[in-house]
């Protein structure tokens, strides 16, 4: 439960700050300054709808707009005009000395001029290890000290479930609620650099779960967006010690490879599969990573796990 806690404080952030370089903000900036195509943009200032417009219209962002209160009519009129409203753009009210969202929350925020915001206020809602533009200088929000991954799915190679980190610590507080609400089973998860990486199983038990299964989901572990979905391999029961995460790479083993992923795009970077004369089989069945060495398990097949859709329409478990 800690780590999961830890995870949120992992994400990369970009601020655009009053300044001529303003007029230039265009979606492909925001997207490669936080290396994703979804999450969560802030923008305040003049033109500020029509900037959300328009990262609705060419991206998969969510954007949050707010306005005075003597604007908030407008604004929303403007959203809703564009087909936004309520849905990839939420406008709220009040004065810019507060934005009203959470600590480490928004992987972007455009300031427009005459929006006066403090750059710490900004600052606070953003998640560590953004980048922020102020003028023609480019600025990255420190990573604070102390901060722990969870790579493998019990915590590091030792398999000792016990945290190492130093920024996380009670009072806890709930950083967001997002989808999927419900979902297969098992899972397994790991996390890495502010992403969380969760490999969904074989059995759903109502109809609600059955778009995740055998499915292996990235998501941004400060505000819970889907960044990026692969299959599994069907049949291959996940809940063992087969998956790895690192800040670039995320390991997953199956019955005939190991795959190397990146962990930004998804995309598949390698697989590794020794000799069967070596390896003894095909199986991936345990994995571990430790100074930059990859151990593994590896062996015969194993009883494939079919996928059982339940289509319970009862409440609560079977």
């Amino acid at each position: 439960m800690k780590r999961f806690a830890v995870s949120l404080w992992g994400v990369l952030v970009f601020l655009l700050f009053a300044s001529p370089l303003v007029a230039g903000v265009s979606p492909e900036m925001i997207r490669d300054a936080i290396q994703a195509d979804r999450g969560i943009c802030v923008v305040v200032g003049e033109s500020a709808c029509d900037l959300a417009n328009r990262l609705a219209d060419e991206t998969e962002l969510t954007c949050y707009v707010q306005v005075p209160a003597r604007n908030h009519e407008a604004a929303s009129c403007n959203i809703e005009a564009a087909g936004h409203y309520g849905t990839r753009v939420f406008v709220g009210r009040g004065d810019l000395d507060r934005l009203h969202l959470a600590d480490n929350i928004a992987d972007a925020a455009v300031v427009l001029p005459a929006a006066r915001v403090t750059q710490q206020e900004v600052m606070r809602i953003l998640r560590p290890g953004g980048k922020a533009f102020v003028g023609d200088d480019v600025v990255t929000k420190a990573m604070p000290a102390g901060i722990d991954d969870w790579s493998h799915p019990y915590h590091g190679p030792d398999n000792n479930p016990q945290s190492n980190d130093k920024v996380i610590v009670a009072p806890y507080l709930t950083q967001y609620l997002a989808e999927p609400r419900y979902a297969p089973l098992p899972q397994v998860a790991v996390a890495s650099a502010g992403r969380v990486f969760k490999a969904f199983g074989h059995v759903a038990f109502k109809m609600r779960e059955e778009e995740l299964l055998n499915k292996l989901v990235a998501f941004n572990g400060y505000n819970g967006s889907v960044l990026w979905q692969r299959d599994l391999r069907e049949g291959v029961m996940i809940h063992r010690n087969t998956m790895i995460a690192t800040p670039s790479r995320l390991y997953v083993g199956d019955d005939e490879s190991c795959k190397v992923i990146d962990t930004v795009t998804g995309r598949l970077i390698e697989e590794i599969a020794p000799p069967l004369d070596r390896a003894g089989g095909t199986f991936w069945k345990w994995m571990a990573l430790e100074n930059g060495v990859l151990y593994a398990i590896m062996g015969q097949p194993e009883q494939a796990d079919p996928t059982k859709k339940g289509r319970r329409d009862k409440h609560g478990w079977p």
